[in-house]
């Protein structure tokens, strides 16, 4: 059961994040091993039971490389590459798909707190970004509804980063020309390590809160029915009363 984080797990992606080689990480592995994978699989079976709900057809199995990120970066094709990440990602993707093959709601923990989020999937074509742009035009009264009710734009931002993971937030904008030029999109928001929020259970509660607004994200970019679909998302969370 998920009670909290704790501080052992921002020092080991702190010292990490400085110390990124083979030596430390051995030197430090109890760590990896006895906090942040069981933290890690304990999250994801918190939220399985409500990621479930929203879709039944996302991954919730707490594993290694379905729902939890590997700690080795994979470095066969890319030498550059640092030897571990700096990040551990809870992401809950379609049955059957690799993460980054599509869009995703996530969990990042990294060395200044926690990041939570909706990410597109990486731009692999001009045909998923000129789909998204064409699907926004044509239910684009659906998707300001959506920005309005779930007030997208006033209390979550636009996440920008790299391969690590997020780094930095932006304002958002309601013009939908804004939101179809978009080729990857992360939005969502972050909580600082020093936020009493992330050593409580009820940080599971705010995640929850989170994909719950956030979801329809999903919808506009891979829902079969995509009015149909959002009726039972509006009903769904009128339901469980989590409208702010």
């Amino acid at each position: 059961m998920f009670t909290g984080l704790r501080g052992e797990i921002f020092d080991f992606l702190e010292g990490l994040y400085e110390h990124n080689g083979r030596e430390w990480f051995e030197a430090h592995k109890a760590v990896y091993e006895k906090q942040i994978k069981p933290t890690a699989k304990a999250i994801v079976q918190g939220l399985a039971p409500f990621v479930k709900m929203l879709d039944e057809n996302l991954e919730t199995r707490p594993q290694i490389h379905k729902t939890i990120s590997r700690i080795h970066n994979d470095r066969r094709f890319r030498k550059d590459r640092l030897p571990f990440k700096r990040y551990v990602f809870m992401t809950f993707p379609r049955e059957g798909r690799r993460w980054a093959d599509g869009p995703l709601l996530y969990v990042a923990l990294e060395r200044r707190g926690v990041w939570v989020g909706f990410w597109s999937g990486k731009p692999s074509s001009g045909r998923r970004q000129a789909g998204w742009g064409r699907r926004i035009g044509r239910y684009a009264q659906w998707f300001r509804e959506f920005l309005e009710r779930n007030q997208i734009v006033t209390h979550y931002y636009r996440l920008e980063g790299d391969e690590e993971g997020p780094t930095s937030e932006r304002l958002l904008r309601p013009d939908l020309p804004f939101w179809r030029q978009q080729t990857e999109l992360s939005v969502g928001l972050f909580y600082p390590r020093e936020n009493d929020l992330l050593y409580s259970s009820k940080l599971l509660n705010a995640v929850v809160h989170h994909f719950w607004d956030l979801y329809p994200f999903l919808i506009f970019q891979e829902g079969k029915n995509v009015e149909a679909e959002l009726m039972e998302y509006w009903e769904k969370k009128e339901m469980f009363r989590i409208v702010e």
